[in-house]
């Protein structure tokens, strides 16, 4: 059982009170931090991505039923995690995202969403006005200017 030693500590949401390994007196942990209370652990609000690793790795101890029913995850999406359907997906994505940082900054900086979906559709690519929106305020830092900040 070393293995439950060694992810008692980085993957709390795993165990619980009933658990031999819990030490209820004092609430720690065997290394002396504080066990947390109320957090679910990293596995349990965090990257899915984070606990389909940790799936990988352990499956042959605890069973791949175990986990999806401890980290509430469909067998579905698992298998999907395997097969890797939305890698293309991503890879457009990431195109799509490099390709309006090119057009905002040899255009000065100066673009709203509107007029980079006309330079995106010019260059052939298709996508909503609020695609973009989003595309542009997840990849751009933009500075906020006087008048959004009240003065």
């Amino acid at each position: 059982m070393p293995v439950l030693i060694t992810t008692y500590y980085k993957f709390p949401c795993l165990f619980s009170k009933r658990n031999p390994g819990y030490s209820q007196k004092n609430h720690r942990t065997r290394k002396g931090e504080p066990f947390p209370k109320k957090s679910r652990g990293i596995l349990c609000k965090g990257s899915r991505l984070v606990g389909y690793h940790f799936i990988d790795q352990y499956k042959t101890i605890f069973g791949l039923r175990w986990f999806f029913r401890k980290f509430q995850i469909s067998p579905n999406a698992y298998y999907n995690y395997l097969k890797q359907y939305k890698a293309t997906y991503q890879q457009q994505k990431n195109q799509v995202k490099e390709e309006i940082k090119q057009i905002y900054y040899n255009n000065n900086r100066l673009l709203g969403h509107r007029v980079m979906r006309i330079f995106l559709l010019r260059k052939g690519i298709r996508l909503s006005k609020t695609t973009v929106d989003r595309y542009m305020n997840g990849v751009l830092i933009l500075p906020i200017s006087d008048w959004q900040m009240g003065e």
